[in-house]
């Protein structure tokens, strides 16, 4: 976990980065990710970032899963980041492996609105416990990452961002309260009764309903907002709640600092017939990194204590409190 700890800021910059690059593109196609052994049904046990934000110590600020890729003797970590449209390997640190790594990368003309030139690695395949998932062109996000000049035998080498793309068609099961995760075929019998339908647009994004009171809103699930149990826009927060301010967090963005708030729900949400209390809600006065699209975004924190089933193929979404 030192080698996670002491890039933890790099994790938090690529992850805004990325919220605002997913949240105003269109969406991007990429070969899947196929599992290329036979399903393994083991849970594949994830690791919690924490880090002193403001003088005070956030817990669980970023989800990392450790992984093995072909050609890479070392352990590489991912960070799992539903927020992120696509699955990719940060070219800084790629690069930075030996047997010039970055030859490897290869160009595509590019599509997206602010980009010369998409680029790809060919054939890589990630290994999370017993499966071997493979794809034929693996994005990589463009000068990410950090330049070293050498790693150690035993570091962990934080390689990228493991996004939604990377469970398409598949399901996807989080235990936080055992910091652990499933990535199956069809969902367990133990879970079928826990399912709704829900929104999955073409790209993977999962749109919730909540509820306060009367009011119905839509919120984007996203795990790489794993700080905030909601985060919304100044411009929507009356919809949420009018209560006072509670604290102020730092956060940086594109190397600037800008500060976010939070406040009280006075009143109790519901997301699938399920009910919290005292959520708190963060506003982001900037805008930059949310979801225009929907009402506001839903992190990690919520659901700190069930585990949530995600069924892509069908459209479902379950949580087991």
């Amino acid at each position: 976990m030192k080698i996670i700890r002491k890039y933890l800021k790099l994790i938090i910059t690529f992850s805004v980065i990325l919220l605002i690059y997913c949240y105003s593109n269109s969406s991007i196609n990429y070969p899947s990710w196929v599992n290329k052994s036979r399903i393994n049904n083991e849970w594949i046990p994830f690791s919690w970032v924490s880090e002193k934000i403001n003088g005070k110590t956030r817990e669980k600020v970023a989800i990392i899963l450790n992984c093995k890729i072909n050609g890479i003797s070392n352990v590489c970590s991912f960070q799992l980041d539903l927020g992120a449209e696509i699955t990719g390997i940060y070219e800084f640190t790629y690069s930075s492996l030996p047997k010039s790594k970055s030859d490897e990368i290869k160009r595509l003309k590019s599509h997206l609105l602010f980009r010369n030139q998409e680029k790809y690695i060919a054939n890589i395949d990630i290994r999370l416990g017993g499966n071997t998932f493979k794809t034929e062109k693996c994005y990589v996000y463009n000068e990410m990452g950090e330049k070293r000049n050498r790693f150690l035998k035993t570091d962990t080498i934080h390689l990228g961002t493991i996004g939604r793309d990377f469970f398409k068609n598949k399901i996807l099961i989080i235990d936080y309260p055992n910091a652990r995760i499933k990535i199956l075929n069809k969902v367990p019998s133990i879970y079928q009764n826990l399912l709704s339908k829900i929104e999955i647009d073409e790209s993977g994004k999962i749109i919730l309903p909540l509820q306060i009171k009367r009011k119905k809103m839509r919120i984007t699930f996203d795990t790489g907002s794993s700080l905030f149990q909601l985060i919304t826009t100044k411009k929507k927060i009356h919809h949420f709640t009018n209560s006072k301010n509670i604290d102020t967090l730092d956060v940086f963005s594109w190397g600037l600092k800008h500060q976010v708030t939070s406040k009280l729900i006075n009143e109790p949400i519901r997301i699938l017939n399920h009910r919290y209390d005292k959520v708190k809600i963060y506003v982001n006065h900037t805008g930059q990194g949310i979801d225009e699209s929907t009402d506001a975004m839903i992190g990690n924190a919520l659901f700190l204590e069930n585990i949530i089933i995600i069924d892509y193929p069908n459209k479902q979404f379950g949580i087991l409190k």
